[in-house]
């Protein structure tokens, strides 16, 4: 054998033995594309280059170990010329998926991706972090475009927050982290059980579809559709314009009504556009009466298809699936409102119909064109312009010249809200019924009207979320730019003007004959109980204090890279409120408020932030006197830069020039320095909110633990402690290693009886409340100058459950048992001394480790000190008192571990199977509650049992198939057992355990091994991850065995246990599951993921 040093390790390997191979043996990764162990070498790519003898640069793959050759992998400058050389082999622009590759990149380009946003669905849409790149492309688009600023808060849930579910970040997101969820396995699911299959077409969907397939942008598609859909398997096809005629008729009479009725309910909103109505209900549901009640067009659809044409058709209702094909996200949280259930079944956005198209592999160049289905494909030209901005109270207009004047439509023409206008408005001339009237072109556009008190001058007002109309919605096929939907725009009216026969709903014959056969006059109680819906506010905490707002001093931001927004979050904090976008804010709304907080960045050449401009230029060209209004600035800017803080500067201007005055002089945060400019907002906040009025929430380190010497004479509890609260004295009957000598980490087993009265379950969890080593809790009381002996009478405000600390102890007991004097010291614990010192230079130091704005000296605080180190430190500079220490420091955890028995086998006592928990640089440091339950001599610990995410079965007969990892075999153990002492019939059992080499765990290989042989367990595949080079995974292991397990997987009561680590396998295992679903049960994907989501699951995670 030759001995070589890899990586400062040294190890032994046979002669002739290749570098690579020698790394490989060694659990150490050396990156390389050409190699294989199968094949010989031929040194192609280059990535496998090391360092040899501090001197040379060889290739691992075909370069031979030498006695005492010191090899280097993983130094700065070989991982440089390993990147060069996978950059010079790859000639491609981007290099296949796989995870070969991936692993290459991690290895050679490692990062840390970090996404405060957590994976979420809501009815529209939905998030996943895992592909997010952090571009900020949907928080721009949804905060500057659309001025709903859902994304800026990570912290806050999209179904809690005011996000509308326009989508419109779905559109602009280039990695698709956020989309729409899909809807094509209940359209699946619905074929399946034989259902009738209605599909409703919108227009805008209609000329924009194509695209997915090639087509120009805007061409008309509607028939090729059709064709599609029928031969996917739809019975019947409508036009959703069947349903836009519904709303202009409807639409027309409720304003009618308002107008000679209702006048205080004026002006009315129209109400077809779902993201619009969400933010009503969100943001000003003051607005709800006024909100028109008809029911969207694709929705009117729908209850006529229900409710006239089933019965027209003898179709059984129970067998009728309505999908609706529309341009927006919205609708399909629009269908789960419980206002509009039993309507509509399923929403396909336009790129989701593609899909469904493509699934179906459909060739959309062969496809013969289609037609609507009689009676309800007819529809008006006005219909139609529902795809654009403006169209409704186009339409709506044209309806009411013909009602009010007698007269049809002819040459006269209403396209004074056509056009790309924020606010387009008129006012119209219905023979001497003069109609005021404007189109919001976005909800940017509609907030800023409302708040500004505008919308008050008119009787009529139509609004449309996305700007330039649903040809523009969240589920169309994605455009380089906006602009480029201008042809889609052209094709919608040119299905209007396709149409000069039928102008308006006055026209369609089909329609006024269900009016007059069924419905009965528009707007009359049976139309008002078929066609119109009501509303309701939208409310969540986080809502509510989005509505507060407005009766609290204004606090805006203007923010191009989110550190101007994170100073207001934290100033608005200060003060009970939420922090807006400048570009939200409107000259009424500072005429009506008395004060105002504005943070603005500069970046560039003096530019301001895109969500500012607007109200820099509204603010330029307004010749509204401000005199009321008070403001301050907090301006960020670099010293690096020649126009520094030059927007901050602006703003002070502005508002000078209108004659507001400045409360507070202008605070400017330099990034260039080294807190980026926290000390400055830190002293200049405090004295912001004074002025305003308010006071700062107190930030002084408090103490919820009072502890005060014992009284009384007695003494027992320094020989007899009293029980940590809510756990009980256990006793260790039995301990011993049950890895060979030299395995590390050690895998030790332990037999622990338990207190009197307790009780477990199988696969449950036995919690231990672990100690301070001796040493370090006889340094800390020294340090802190405290008599371990001194007994406290102790009392907390801590809330039940949250405190383990009895009423009376030693300080010895206290520092022992309950106070974290080996984990990481924490922020308030660091607050605490710094609150407590008197010393200048431990004060500086402290405000360093705490300065939110440059974490790094916390950061490598933390991997270099625990608590002990910090107090031995810093305790010569002053200490806080006892109770306000206690109150601060992090108190010791239980740790928790599964039973590895079940009490059929014995009931006062548990087994446990614990790997030792080693860790830290060169794995130098210990896990306390490992080292604790090791120490020489213990017998007493405090524990509890607690229910854990294992339990057998209640159905005996179905099978069970089991994943574990290392000592996460202790509740597979505990079921088998349990299984043991079961009568009747059972069902199969597998087991895939995964170790790292072989005879780790000679006991755990016997009692498995004794399983398999008395029959308990059927099939046991062991995995060996480190064993040279015929290692194995358990997942690998599970694929091989796939016909296997489908034997067992096809019954969906079967039940699927894991205990292992929680990130990556649980995941790979899941997919296995889908696999050999789709494989062995000839399921389409989502089939698959459905059927293994109904099975059992039990994980638990270490």
């Amino acid at each position: 054998m030759l001995s070589v040093t890899i990586n400062g390790k040294q190890v032994s390997c046979k002669k002739g033995t290749f570098i690579l191979q020698a790394c490989t043996d060694n659990g150490i990764y050396v990156p390389t594309l050409c190699a294989h162990p199968d094949i010989p070498p031929a040194g192609n790519c280059g990535l496998c280059v090391v360092k040899v003898n501090g001197n040379s640069y060889e290739l691992a793959c075909s370069t031979k170990v030498t006695n005492g050759m010191v090899i280097e992998t993983d130094t700065p400058e070989v991982k440089k010329r390993s990147l060069d050389a996978l950059n010079a082999f790859n000639d491609m622009p981007l290099m296949p998926g796989s995870k070969e590759i991936e692993d290459i990149y991690k290895y050679l380009i490692p990062k840390r991706p970090i996404r405060g946003r957590k994976a979420e669905k809501t009815n529209a849409l939905s998030f996943d972090p895992e592909t997010c790149v952090n571009c900020g492309r949907c928080v721009r688009v949804c905060g500057d475009m659309q001025y709903i600023g859902a994304l800026d808060e990570e912290s806050h849930s999209l179904n809690d927050n005011d996000c509308i579910q326009c989508g419109m970040c779905t559109t602009v997101c280039p990695t698709d982290c956020l989309t729409y969820n899909s809807s094509i396995s209940s359209i699946i699911r619905a074929m399946a059980a034989g259902k009738i299959l209605v599909l409703q077409i919108h227009p805008s969907s209609s000329v924009s579809l194509g695209e997915l397939f090639g087509e120009k942008i805007g061409v008309d598609c509607t028939k090729k559709i059709i064709g599609a859909a029928r031969e996917i398997g739809f019975r019947y096809v409508f036009d959703v314009n069947f349903g836009g005629d519904i709303n202009i008729i409807e639409t027309a009479h409720e304003l009618l009504h308002k107008l000679s009725l209702q006048p205080d309910s004026l002006p009315m909103f129209t109400s077809w556009c779902p993201a619009w109505v969400n933010f009503v209900e969100k943001l000003h549901p003051e607005l709800i009466p006024n909100l028109s009640t008809v029911k969207s067009p694709h929705i009117l659809l729908s209850v006529i298809i229900r409710n006239y044409y089933a019965h027209l058709k003898e179709i059984d209702l129970q067998k009728l699936f309505i999908v609706s094909l529309l341009p927006c996200t919205a609708n399909k949280d629009e269908i789960k409102r419980e206002q509009l259930s039993e309507t509509v079944d399923c929403v396909l956005t336009t790129r989701e119909f593609g899909e469904l198209i493509k699934k179906f592999d459909i060739d959309w160049t062969e496809l013969h064109p289609g037609e609507f289905d009689e009676i309800l494909g007819e529809s008006s030209g006005s219909a139609a312009l529902y795809g654009v901005s403006g169209g409704a109270l186009e339409a709506t207009a044209r309806y009411l010249y013909e009602n009010l004047t007698g007269k049809s439509l002819g040459d006269v023409k209403y396209h004074q809200w056509r056009g790309k206008d924020d606010i387009r408005e008129a006012s119209v001339d219905f023979n001497g019924r003069i109609l005021n009237s404007c189109v919001c072109n976005g909800v940017a556009a509609a907030r800023e009207l409302i708040e500004s008190g505008n919308y008050k001058k008119y009787q009529f007002i139509d609004v449309v979320a996305c700007p330039d109309g649903c040809i523009a919605g969240g589920g169309q096929p994605k455009l380089h730019n906006k602009k480029n939907a201008l042809p889609r725009t052209e094709a919608i009216y040119q299905m209007d003007e396709s149409k000069p026969d039928r102008p308006t709903p006055h026209n369609n014959k089909a329609l006024l004959k269900i009016y007059d056969d069924f419905i009965g006059n528009p707007y009359d109680d049976f139309a008002q109980s078929l066609f119109h819906t009501t509303f309701a506010q939208q409310n969540t905490p986080i809502l509510e204090m989005k509505r507060k707002v407005h009766t609290l001093p204004i606090v805006a931001f203007g923010s191009a890279s989110g550190t101007a927004s994170r100073y207001a979050g934290i100033f608005a904090g200060f003060i009970g409120t939420v922090p807006v976008q400048l570009n939200m804010v409107t000259i009424a709304m500072l005429e009506k408020t008395s004060h105002i907080v504005v943070f603005c960045s500069t970046f560039g050449d003096g530019e301001f932030p895109a969500n500012a401009e607007k109200f820099v230029r509204n603010l330029s060209e307004s010749k509204t006197d401000l005199g009321n209004l008070k403001y301050s600035i907090c301006g960020l800017g670099s010293h690096d830069y020649p126009k520094y803080c030059y927007c901050g500067r602006t703003l002070d201007r502005l508002f000078m020039q209108h004659h507001a005055q400045r409360f507070m002089d202008i605070a400017e945060l330099d990034s260039s320095l080294p807190d980026h400019g926290e000390h400055i907002f830190e002293a200049w906040a405090p004295q912001c909110v004074k002025r305003l009025g308010m006071k700062m929430p107190d930030s002084s380190i408090g103490a919820n633990y009072t502890f005060v010497p014992t009284t009384s004479s007695d003494e027992s509890v320094i020989k007899s402690p009293m029980k940590p609260v809510g756990y009980e004295f256990g006793t260790i009957l039995q301990t011993k290693v049950i890895t060979p000598e030299g395995f590390e980490p050690k895998m030790r087993y332990y037999e622990i009886r338990l207190p009197q009265g307790m009780t477990y379950e199988a696969g449950d969890l036995l919690a231990v409340l672990p100690q301070n080593d001796n040493e370090t809790v006889k340094a800390v009381l020294q340090e802190l100058k405290l008599n371990g002996d001194d007994i406290m009478d102790v009392t907390t405000t801590r809330p039940e459950g949250y405190n383990t600390i009895p009423s009376r102890l030693t300080l010895w007991q206290l520092f022992s048992q309950y106070l974290d004097l080996n984990g990481v010291p924490s922020r308030n614990l660091i607050r605490a001394y710094k609150q407590f010192t008197n010393d200048q230079f431990a004060r500086e130091r402290y405000e360093r480790l705490l300065d939110p704005a440059d974490p790094r000296f916390y950061n490598d605080l933390a991997k270099d000190m625990s608590t002990r180190e910090f107090i031995l430190e810093y305790t010569r500079h002053g200490s806080p008192p006892l109770d306000v220490l206690v109150s601060n420091i992090t108190h010791i955890r239980a740790r928790l571990y599964c039973i590895a028995s079940a009490p059929c086998h014995s009931s006062s006592s548990v087994e446990l199977i614990i790997s030792d928990n080693i860790f830290g640089p060169g794995n130098s440091r210990r896990g306390l509650c490992t080292s604790f339950m090791a120490r020489e001599g213990l017998t007493k610990l405090a524990v509890r049992t607690q229910r854990g995410c294992f339990s057998y079965p209640k159905q005996q007969k179905p099978s069970i198939i089991m994943a574990a990892l290392g000592c996460g075999v202790a509740p597979m153990l505990s079921l088998l057992q349990h299984r043991e002492s079961l009568e009747g019939e059972k069902g199969d059992a597998c087991l895939f355990f995964g170790c790292r080499v072989k005879n780790s765990y000679p006991d755990i290989d016997k009692q498995l091994s004794d399983y398999v042989k008395s029959g308990l367990l059927q099939n046991c595949f062991t995995s060996y991850s480190r064993e040279g080079t015929t290692k194995s995974f358990i997942t690998e292991d599970m694929a091989e065995q796939s016909d296997l397990i489908w034997n067992l997987w096809r019954d969906v009561n079967c039940t699927f246990a894991y205990c292992g680590p929680p990130r990556g396998i649980p995941e790979k295992i899941r997919m296995n599951f889908v696999r050999i679903s789709m494989e062995k049960g000839g399921m389409s994907r989502e089939e698959a993921e459905n059927f293994c989501a109904a099975h059992p699951h039990f994980i638990e995670s270490f």
